[in-house]
């Protein structure tokens, strides 16, 4: 089936694109203002941190108002500071979010002395790079920031400008049209993502066709894709992307339910209704049947900072003949 017939959000993805430079363009005065007082990188990134902890409620009100009908069950009346979160598959209230240092030390872990690129696909405004500069301080690896966004790009420029020291690289990138040649140059490279492919409703066979075509090492995604490994899910998640009016009754109607027993369903349903991407987990899993890529890590909803929208992990190492 043409890809175009799976989801009617493909044609979105110039607009996704607007979106987001719109978003990032917001932090560039603040970004500047912060170097101007003579901030680090790590300063930077702490107060963007901050910032996503600050407390809005025990679900956060730009979530909220998203949610058609919603049933907390065990978790009404929490008080403040608590706040929903996703932990290892199930529901907590916390009085803090919990912290991703763990998973950007994962990252950091499989930078060998072999290593000299590490590149972040839909790179945002560019501080998950600079959580690993900042864990590999003396690591002679380039950083390369692939982002669509004109405004992220330069955020990210900025944000590096505080070391002169880092070899930093920020490129415009689109999941659509993946050309990675500029990887060329690059002996042993560790990519990842962070919740950027969750922005394609169907990745299709060309990014991950030129990801394998490179001189990728590693490749760890953190993407709310868990829920594609049920069957049932992914036909229900595909059929609702392909038929408008059984999406806006979804957007009308449905009830999200705070159960441990619920969570998978919520999650498919919240990816469902933002148009989120559909083929991950398969792409993957057809690069490990062809013996390209062995899985070093699968954690299927490991945090969620939005309760609805959890992120799963899955990392892989290229298959070496010989």
């Amino acid at each position: 089936m043409a890809a175009e017939a799976r989801s009617f959000f493909i044609k979105d993805s110039p607009e996704r694109v607007a979106h987001y430079d719109r978003q990032w363009s917001t932090h560039i005065d603040r970004i500047v203002a912060q170097l101007a007082a003579g901030a680090s990188m790590s300063e930077i990134v702490a107060r963007f941190d901050a910032a996503i902890g600050a407390y809005y409620g025990f679900i956060d009100e730009s979530v909220l108002k998203y949610l058609p009908k919603l049933e907390l069950r065990g978790f009404a009346d929490r008080p403040a500071p608590e706040r929903l979160v996703v932990v290892n598959g199930r529901y907590l209230s916390l009085p803090a979010m919990p912290g991703m240092d763990g998973i950007f030390s994962a990252i950091a872990a499989v930078v060998d002395p072999e290593v000299d690129c590490i590149v972040e696909f839909g790179s945002g405004l560019g501080c998950n790079l600079a959580r690993l500069r900042l864990k590999l301080p003396n690591a002679p690896v380039s950083y390369i920031a692939c982002e669509p966004t004109e405004h992220g790009r330069r955020a990210s420029e900025l944000i590096f400008s505080t070391d002169p020291g880092a070899r930093f690289e920020a490129r415009p990138f689109d999941y659509g049209t993946p050309d990675l040649a500029f990887l060329d140059r690059f002996r042993k490279i560790v990519a990842f993502t962070v919740h950027s492919i969750e922005q394609m409703p169907v990745l299709g066979k060309a990014f991950y066709d030129a990801l394998l075509a490179a001189n990728i090492a590693h490749c760890i995604h953190l993407e709310p894709v868990g829920w594609q490994r049920f069957t049932n899910l992914a036909q229900l998640v595909l059929s609702l992307h392909r038929d408008r009016d059984a999406w806006q009754k979804l957007r009308r109607n449905f009830e999200f339910v705070i159960d441990d027993s619920e969570l998978v369903n919520n999650a498919a349903m919240w990816s469902a209704a933002g148009g989120y991407n559909t083929d991950l987990l398969p792409l993957i899993a057809a690069a490990a049947g062809r013996g390209e890529v062995t899985l070093t890590a699968l954690a299927y909803e490991i945090i969620g900072l939005n309760p609805f929208n959890p992120s799963t992990l899955v990392a892989w190492r290229r298959t070496r003949a010989g």
